[in-house]
This record gives C-alpha cells, structure tokens and sequence, in this order.
C-alpha cells in the first residue's frame, strides 16, 4: 500500500480537493457527485426556506462528523467518553450491534485517489462486513432514506472502491451504506459496485465538462 500522510487537501473556490504524488489536483468524491440533481431537495428548501433549510443542514452536518468520529473510535478499541452529545452516541448506540459485523479492517479515514478517474476522497472504512470484504460508508439521517434517493452514496462508495482497486490493487466489489436514523430505524444497503460504475464514471465526466465550461479546473489537472 502506498503512504496517504503526502496528499495535501486544498480548497478551491470553497470546493476540496487533494494534490495527489503524481501532480494532480483531483476534486473530492463529494465535490462532484454536488452536481447530481436532487428535485426533492430543491423543493423541500423552498418550503421551508434558506435559514431553516441551513439550519438543518449544519445540525446534520454536526450530527453526522461527531457519528463518524465514535464509530471511528470504536473500531479503534479507544474509549468513548469525551464524547457528551446525547444524539450522536444515541445514533451510534442503535446501530452498534451492526457496526459489530465489521471484522479485519484495511483501511480507516485513509485518503484514496484514482489518477485514472482524476478524483480523490476519505473512505470511512474497508474491511469485512459480515464476512465479505466490502468498502463501508456511514451516514446519519433524520428518517429511513429510499434508494432512489441515495443513488449518490451507492456513487461515492463505489468511487472508493475503485480509488482502492488502482491504489492496492485488490478488487473489493461489495459495499455498504449504513444509515442510522433519528427515528430509531438502522439501515444497512448493500450493494455490488458494478451495478454503480457506469453512473459514476458519467457523473466524473459531466462534472469535468461543467468545470471546463466555467473555467474552474485547477492546475496540475
């Protein structure tokens, strides 16, 4: 496995991005899968509003990092304590008898890049999930999601897949996107990568024509 401590995470125009070892500046897995339409998202913030809808969207954001960082920790056998917001470990709580099924991990918080796909992104995790190697993602939500709503996540554990695949070059075609919901529901979604590819590597190419178009590209590209 190669040393992820080089990359240098940058942001540009309040986008990030990473300077990889060969030169780029690859945008981050999130930074272009912002360019997928979300209509039920349009419409909801012009129900509610600019400030509510920002409200909500920082508490989630809040909610969802400190989630991150204890499940983190947890699989890092490092104790919890420092951690007091109720609704964080309340979400880790019910969804730890999931988490519970990670064995043998490979990787955690590791920056991944793809010179191929010129993207780049931090993988929450790489290991076994109930036996199969898979690459995981974690993600807090108000309610249950639709899976049609979650086409981007199935992209972006799929993206790190395949920055996994080029980096240590072992295939890992599972993944799992765990959700762990304020309504007390857990959500576990798995997936085969290959189902995802096609989609993804279309979302790279739409987001790289709209930056050519808007002239953002960074150097080293």
């Amino acid at each position: 496995m190669e040393n992820y401590a080089i990359i240098k995470e940058r942001r540009i125009k309040g986008k990030r991005h990473y300077q990889v070892p060969s030169g780029g500046i690859y945008p981050s897995v999130t930074t272009v899968l912002s360019i997928i339409p979300n209509s039920k998202l349009t419409e909801w913030i012009k129900a509610v509003g600019e400030q509510v809808a920002t409200y909500v969207r920082v508490q989630g954001a809040r909610r969802g990092e400190e989630f991150h960082s204890i499940v983190e920790d947890y699989l890092k056998l490092q104790p919890l304590d420092k951690y007091r917001r109720v609704l964080p470990k309340a979400l880790f709580f019910q969804a730890k008898d999931t988490i519970d099924k990670i064995t043998n991990i490979r990787l955690q918080e590791e920056i991944l890049w793809s010179d191929e796909l010129k993207i780049a992104g931090r993988v929450d995790c790489i290991a076994d999930f109930d036996g199969v190697p898979s690459v995981i993602d974690f993600k807090t939500a108000s309610k249950p999601k639709d899976e049609s709503d979650i086409q981007n996540y199935f992209q972006q554990a799929t993206a790190y897949s395949l920055m996994y695949e080029e980096r240590a070059h072992a295939i890992i075609r599972q993944i799992v996107i765990l959700v762990s919901c304020e309504s007390g529901d857990v959500q576990v979604h798995v997936k085969n990568r290959d189902d995802f590819v096609s989609d993804l590597k279309h979302t790279i190419d739409q987001y790289y024509v709209q930056m050519e178009i808007t002239n953002d590209i960074p150097l080293g590209q």
